[in-house]
């Protein structure tokens, strides 16, 4: 090999030192003249990069690889090619978060539903201190939108309710900014009755503007996540007490809720079992329960469906529903109408008490009253007699228990396929679970316990059941009650005086109008589901 011969760099090695070697000479290779054509070959090749995974260098200095410079990194790939790229992501072409988004309304601020038209990096708010930019949606209902937000002046992620662009949800929802005001300022100022928080209102384009607290995903959504089974009963323990202290503090300061169901029960993160309860756009006092079309579907207390008069107990019989779901990983009464809803709540419970029927304006409309031998006989009517008498098809729904009885479904949820028997512990803490439920789905609603009763149960105190019931002197285990429809009572019916009085209703929404979960479609046959045991939830906590 002829001494002249360039050298080439070969490789590097670990000490940083390069080794080198000569070009290979073949037989066939051209002479080449020494003139300066032979540069190729006369001027050593640039050393290779130690970083050779990221070969472009950034205009700051540092090393992207070359899938960031055409994707991420983009903007530093032009600013290297043209030194005068300059790049704003102000400059971006926003990007619509509403459906539809064209602008119709409000001088096209609004679309075809009154929602304001949000962007992504768009700001909420005008005034100094009071400016949020939109990240993202979270959601979006009857009244409006909530977007994720990040206040400019703390930097803190919040969740902004725009309510629509119509007086009457404006209305309402000042309604719900008041009590939320008065419960968060004078009842728990201190943030630790499970209530969420609002920060902050304002008006942005005719659009009322509630900032509230980031929360996680609500109850409903983690039962989604578990596969519709039901929670391990510690767990459904810890929910259960903090949403007492909540009912607690509500009825103390005499407000309703209203709509208490497991999308308005919110954890605060995934890492702790840390719940609120959120929407209290349907809340009213005690004194001013003027609507009678309350509570979604599969929580409706019977004093609601039958057109009662109602207090804050109506809260606590949608509790019971949702503990209950909690362990059962399906709703308890999943109604498919009011008249399906009315039919499972007696099938189960039994029918109401007779006061109630006889007090009740919607009652006679699901009831048969007839005179046997002087006893007055109130029967649920049959589906076909409802069907002619309304003259639409009613349904039947469809069964997602293989019982009826609130004890037998309970008791008999499957369990660890390892131990199909239960333990005696196990068997005494479901017999203790189905004592603490039925106080909250006590039909008659002055008999159904209050927060600070349900807080003395040993559900919750952890106190021996059997204990409990030497003490009350009642057997340790109660026969269900009947399912017959059919129930006789005494000529007299005995009416409470508290619901003597004279009442104005007034229907706020028709049935056809509430929105509630299509059980076909959300949850699979009851057989298909395993077991509560399992403590899958405990990866959330």
């Amino acid at each position: 090999m002829d001494s002249n011969s360039p050298i080439l760099p070969l490789s590097n090695n670990n000490s940083g030192n390069r080794t080198y070697s000569r070009p290979p000479q073949t037989s066939h290779a051209r002479h080449v003249s020494s003139s300066g054509a032979n540069t190729a070959f006369t001027t050593p090749k640039p050393p290779m990069s130690k970083n050779y995974s990221y070969r472009r260098a950034s205009p700051n200095g540092s090393f992207i690889s070359p899938l960031e410079a055409v994707s991420v990194k983009l903007a530093n790939t032009y600013a290297i090619c043209n030194p005068k790229f300059q790049f704003s992501s102000e400059q971006n072409p926003r990007r619509p978060l509403t459906k539809p988004s064209e602008g119709l309304h409000n001088h096209g601020y609004d679309n075809a539903n009154h929602d304001y038209v949000l962007y992504v990096n768009d700001l909420l708010g005008t005034d100094e201190g009071r400016k949020y930019l939109i990240l993202d949606t979270l959601g979006h209902g009857t009244f409006g939108q909530v977007a994720k937000c990040q206040d400019l002046k703390t930097q803190r992620i919040v969740a902004i309710k725009v309510i629509k662009n119509k007086p009457a949800f404006y209305n309402q929802c000042v309604m719900e900014v008041s009590i939320l005001e008065f419960l968060n300022n004078r009842y728990d100022p201190d943030d630790k009755r499970h209530l969420i928080r609002l920060y902050d209102q304002f008006m942005h384009k005719n659009h009322l503007c509630l900032v509230f607290e980031l929360l996680s995903i609500n109850l409903y959504e983690l039962i989604k996540q578990n596969q519709f089974r039901g929670l391990h009963l510690s767990l459904v323990r810890s929910f259960a007490i903090q949403l007492l202290s909540c009912a607690s503090l509500l009825k103390q300061a005499r407000i309703i809720h209203c709509d208490m169901k497991p999308e308005n029960i919110l954890l605060q993160d995934l890492s702790s079992p840390n719940v609120k309860v959120i929407d209290f756009g349907s809340a009213c006092h005690e004194r001013q329960t003027v609507y009678t079309y309350i509570q979604s579907r599969f929580y409706r207390s019977p004093e609601v469906v039958l057109g009662l008069h109602y207090n804050c107990g109506i809260d606590m019989w949608s509790i019971g529903c949702i503990l209950a779901e909690l362990f059962l990983g399906l709703p308890l009464f999943p109604g498919n109408s009011e008249y399906n809803q009315i039919c499972r709540i007696v099938d189960m419970l039994g029918n109401p008490p007779a006061w109630m029927i006889e007090m009740g304006k919607n009652a006679k409309k699901y009831f048969n009253i007839s005179i046997v031998n002087g006893r007055k006989i109130y029967e649920l009517k049959s589906i076909e007699q409802f069907s002619i008498e309304n003259n639409k098809v009613e349904q039947p729904g469809k069964q997602y228990f293989g019982e009826k009885a609130l004890d037998a479904i309970i008791m008999n949820y499957p369990r660890r396929k390892t131990t199909p028997k239960h333990t005696p512990e196990e068997h005494e803490e479901r017999l203790c679970f189905i004592d603490f439920v039925k106080q909250f789905l006590e039909l008659n609603p002055l008999k159904r316990w209050s927060p600070d009763q349900a807080k003395l149960h040993p559900f919750i105190t952890g106190a021996s059941f059997s204990q409990y019931y030497m003490n009350k002197q009642k057997p340790p285990f109660v026969t269900p009650r009947t399912r017959n429809r059919s129930h006789t009572i005494g000529n007299q019916a005995m009416v409470p005086p508290s619901l003597q009085r004279a009442s104005t209703y007034v229907t706020n929404e028709p049935e056809e109008f509430v929105q509630t979960r299509p059980l076909p479609q959300y949850y699979p046959p009851a057989e298909a589901y395993t077991s509560n045991d399992n403590d899958e939830t405990d990866e959330f906590f």
